[in-house]
């Protein structure tokens, strides 16, 4: 990820903001300049964007005091400057707690010794002791004393190695835990300087009890400032002690994005709710590639629950962590959090998007929760110029950003890029991503919970995220696949709150639920419609949707039954319509909604993306119903609602100024039909398999979407971009295919290449419609034109009548082929390539356990070694987090690779001398630690071998291949050599590529060399 490693969730940029800087503009503007306009702003933390500093303005109170935001992540650093106290004085983080397991010491009973000069107390295992215990203000009851060690060498895969910054990353540091004298708890104390001796060391309780920190020390003559703040908890029962530290660097980034108050120690450098307090709950494991591990996102909003109903508190918890999604929704943890916030309505989780974008349907797990609040990354104008001197006409959603599709995803946008806090050991302090858009969107929540609090108004995560879509600023120029309801907007989102209110202490429904056909789910059934692959129902046919309403616990069988509800239905665009303006529910029963698409859709390729909104009515009440029944207090003073268009990105409109007129309670719909239909150009025989999109122009920060059709039997997509000459810029181009999965990119820049290409072939393509994302550096200074090709092939390779591997005397080894073009342009070119590698599949199964290892034995033969790992999508989806790992016989880890969709890679060059004993380890997170969790995984192994066999092939004795539609054609191929034979289990493989005259790749194939014929 891009150093520093920061989890997937967050693209961290080598932007440093010096704290000079910081000190010398407060979030409203630079001072001096209070006439500035708000697109001229210097924000390096963005209040502004969200209203936030209006809100606050507005009331001072109310800026997250007495809310709690529990904060999941890479831990926090207790020490940062900004994460001390609140903005009233309280103290900022009051709990912490490692639920990864990587900051646990394992202890075992010590045994004491004692010489004329000291005690010692040692360690079983390892024989190492420390000493002068007894001269501690603090003994052990009984004289029980646990000892253990901390060695550095855990931390070879962290961005922190050397704890103590003494220079060297094998140290082990020693502590002790023990039951207090005079006191039923237990203490601990670190051997902090490392040099074995306890006497100058101060004894520690849990953080939770007093909010004890500590850092370790160097030891050098000129001690340079502590790396890392750590604070610890003991565990009597496991014989654990549990340390909490930050050696990832994004869980305090994300807390000071949150509630940091004083940032740098700058005054009225704040992050949105400088009133909260923070839960600290580590949840990454910073050393395995920041992974989160078996059950600790669970534990960790467990505890948050029980923290939160012991303190009386509200509470908030942020996550920007996750995976890409395989079945959006349908994830193991997903489903969690679903049950977690229905069993905890007074919860709120907020969420990261993922950074998965910009290719629609692309929403990872868990953000892909129905009742998570989850953010999509925006980059506002303020924040642009200020970190990176970008001038784009409007507001921006940021081009890496998770779009919906399948899902009613994201909820919200906020900005995605900040300079926050981090430790005293990161060399950066800006970082871009929908991690940083989530504490933005949970601070937005604390402060609305602050003022709920002060209020006495009902807070609950389905009446806040009501609040906060119904109060959004919708962005002009995006679809509700972007965007969600658009960008949050506090003041209005507390407006709407208000009015919520005055009927969701007595309203018995809590939610609405909708379902419609999804074709691309695995039941066909989901919460939106989403075509892509063409079959969308065009009149007179329709879509229907049922959606049923969602009761509180607490709301008895009467009140279910006599329930009655009517709705007046609106369309945000034209080409959507309803069969009837309205629908009413009875009882527990469900309605149906039949959505008609216009025909003319077909004709205009793109996205096209909207909503049908349900506005609550308060109709005449059925003769038959309870008087107390018959209605609600209405929702007063709406407004109209801005719709969203879909299609190209265009240039944001401008936030409201600062001096708003008099609230208005923003109208606030029920629920929400999303509907999308991905219309693609073809790529067939009416256009000779070529689409040219040119003289196309794309702007600031913007981005342009392009569906093409892949028929069947297609060997190749290929893509080409250019920028005409005379234009300026640079634009990028993203491949996504059919599932909204990354299928690879192609950049052209005016000052270096204005050509760029790439080449979709061989088993991963597949036909479906895929999409192209052209967009423009957010740093450009101008639009950017550029032209646009796609191209389709289609040839079949396979085995010739010569099944096997033919060897004749003075003749090269050699067999057949089969090659068919399929479609109506006939291939004129060549066929090249090596049969130069060996593989073995591998078939690992598990039960109970995380972690799979798979032993590999290579020598000098081997050049490179590469693993494809793949796994079901039914068990993909029981994993919060897996890393692949190679590790040497000694356990250093000598490649390793974050996991991100079911199919992963991992590659490795292996040293040209001697033999390398290795060990690939799956390691993952489940979603649950329950017992008899069954998973598998396919992995095939592959040696690229230093003997390079070149194959040859031939048609009729000629290497230049003429293939012609519906004629198939035998190859024949030759290898230069007769190869070696592959050790037992392997098979050795050849990969050829069929490139046409302009040398485009329009068929790749591989497949294993059949066994020698004589």
């Amino acid at each position: 990820m891009r150093p520093p490693r920061l989890r997937r969730r967050s693209f961290p940029l080598a932007v440093a903001v010096a704290a000079a800087a910081a000190a010398a503009c407060s979030l409203g503007g630079l001072p001096g300049h209070a006439q500035e306009s708000k697109a001229d702003r210097v924000e390096f933390l963005s209040r502004s964007a969200t209203g936030a500093d209006r809100f606050t303005a507005a009331h001072p109170e109310y800026d997250g005091r007495g809310v709690l935001v529990a904060v999941l992540d890479t831990g926090i650093d207790l020490g940062a400057p900004g994460l001390q106290t609140t903005s009233d004085g309280e103290p900022k983080i009051v709990d912490v707690q490692d639920f990864s397991g990587e900051g646990e010491v394992r202890l075992e009973r010590a045994e004491g010794k004692r010489d004329e000069a000291e005690e010692r107390l040692i360690h079983p295992s390892t024989r190492r002791f420390l000493k002068n215990a007894d001269k501690l203000p603090v003994h052990a009851r009984g004289g029980e004393y646990w000892i253990g060690w901390l060695a550095e060498s855990r931390f070879e895969g962290s961005a922190v190695k050397d704890l103590n910054g003494n220079g060297r990353e094998d140290d082990a540091i020693g502590m002790l835990a023990f039951p207090a004298e005079g006191s039923e708890g237990w203490v601990a104390v670190v051997d902090t300087d490392n040099d074995g001796d306890l006497a100058d060391e101060k004894v520690l309780r849990d953080y939770r009890v007093e909010r004890q920190t500590f850092t370790l020390k160097s030891g050098r003559p000129d001690p340079s400032p502590a790396v890392i703040t750590l604070a610890l908890n003991v565990r009597p029962e496991e014989h654990v002690i549990s340390l909490f530290f930050d050696n990832g660097g994004h869980g305090t980034h994300v807390a000071g994005i949150a509630t940091g108050c004083t940032l740098a120690g700058a005054k009225g450098y704040d992050g949105i709710a400088p009133g909260a307090q923070v839960l600290g709950l580590k949840i990454g494991f910073c050393a395995k590639k920041s992974i989160s591990t078996s059950g600790a996102m669970r534990r960790a909003f467990e505890y948050g629950a029980r923290v939160a109903a012991e303190r009386g508190q509200p509470l908030v918890f942020n996550m920007s962590y996750g995976i890409g999604s395989e079945i959006e929704g349908r994830a193991d943890i997903d489903r969690f959090l679903d049950g977690f916030l229905t069993e905890h309505e007074d919860l709120t989780a907020c969420i990261s998007a993922g950074n998965d974008g910009a290719g629609v349907s692309s929403v990872g797990t868990p953000g892909a929760a129905r009742l998570a609040i989850t953010a999509g990354a925006l980059l506002d104008r303020g924040t642009a110029r200020a970190l990176f001197g970008s001038k784009p006409s409007g507001d921006r959603i940021h081009i890496f950003s998770s779009r919906g599709g399948e899902l009613p995803k994201p909820d919200l946008v906020a900005p995605g890029s900040a300079s926050s806090s981090t430790p005293p050991w990161a060399k950066w302090d800006v970082a871009s991503g929908t991690s940083m858009a989530a504490p933005q969107l949970a601070g937005c929540v604390a402060l609305l919970l602050s003022a709920a609090r002060a209020e006495k108004l009902p807070s609950g995560h389905r009446l806040l995220r009501r609040a906060l879509t119904g109060g959004a600023r919708p962005l002009p120029g995006y679809a509700p696949v972007d965007q969600g309801a658009g960008v949050v907007d506090v003041p209005r989102a507390y407006e709407a709150l208000r009015g919520l209110a005055a009927v969701a202490a007595t309203d018995p429904c809590i939610d609405w639920s909708v379902t419609t056909v999804s074709p691309s789910m695995p039941d066909r059934k989901g919460p939106a419609a989403y075509w892509r692959n063409g079959g969308w129902p065009a009149p007179p046919e329709s879509q229907a949707f049922q959606v049923k309403p969602v009761f509180a616990a607490k709301s008895d069988a009467e009140t279910r039954r006599w329930f009655y509800r009517t709705f007046r239905l609106e369309a945000t665009e034209a080409w959507l319509s309803v069969d009837k303006p309205g629908i009413y529910v009875r009882g527990e029963g469900e309605a149906e909604v039949r959505v008609t698409y216009d025909r003319a859709l077909a004709a205009q390729p793109g996205l096209h993306s909207a909503r049908i909104l349900a506005f609550r009515e308060e109709p005449a009440a059925p003769a038959h119903a309870p008087p107390q029944l018959a209605a609600n207090a209405p929702e007063s003073g709406h407004t109209p609602a801005a719709s969203t268009s879909a299609g190209p990105d265009a240039p944001g409109a401008d936030r409201p100024p600062a001096a708003t007129p008099a609230p208005v309670t923003p109208r606030v719909p029920e629920f929400e039909l999303w509907c999308t239909i991905a219309v693609p150009w073809t790529l067939g025989p009416d256009c000779d398999y070529r689409r040219e999109l040119r003289g196309r122009s794309v702007d600031v920060g913007a981005l342009e979407r392009h569906f093409f059709a892949v028929p069947p039997g297609a060997s190749a997509l290929s893509f080409e971009l250019d920028i005409p000459q005379g234009a300026a810029g640079r634009v990028h181009a993203s491949l996504f295919d059919p599932n909204g999965h990354p299928a690879g990119s192609a950049s052209a820049n005016a000052e270096k290449a204005r050509h760029g290409e790439h080449t979709l072939a061989g088993p991963r393509l597949r036909c479906g419609v895929y999409e192209i994302v052209v967009s423009s550096d957010y740093h450009a200074r101008a639009a950017c034109s550029y032209d646009l090709t796609a191209t389709c092939a289609g040839l079949s390779i396979e085995a010739g009548p010569e099944g096997r591997l033919r060897f004749e005397a003075g003749a090269a080894p050699y067999g057949t082929l089969l090659a068919t073009d399929h479609f109506l342009t006939p291939f004129t070119g060549a066929a090249t390539g090596d049969a130069s590698m060996l593989r073995k599949t591998h078939k690992l199964e598990a039960t109970d356990t995380d972690t799979l290892r798979l032993p590999v034995k290579v020598g000098k033969e081997t050049e490179g070694l590469r693993f494809e790992v793949e796994w079901s999508p039914e068990d993909y989806d029981k994993f919060t987090d897996i890393v692949l790992l190679l590790q040497d016989k000694a356990g250093r880890t000598v490649a390793s690779e974050s996991v991100d969709r079911r199919r992963a890679r991992l590659d490795w060059k292996v040293p040209a001398e001697g033999t390398h004993e290795l060990t690939l380890v799956l390691e993952g997170g489940l979603a649950t630690t329950e017992k008899k969790t069954a998973w598998a995984v396919r992995v095939v192994e592959e040696r690229r071998l230093r003997e390079k066999v070149a194959v040859r092939v031939t048609a009729r004795g000629d290497e230049a291949l003429a293939l012609y539609p519906g004629q198939p054609e035998e190859l024949r191929y030759e290898l230069d050599r007769a190869p070696s034979i592959p050790p037992e289990g392997y098979a050795r493989w050849a990969r050829l590529d069929f490139k046409d005259a302009s040398d485009s790749v329009r068929a790749s194939h591989e497949f294993a060399l059949p066994a020698p014929r004589r």
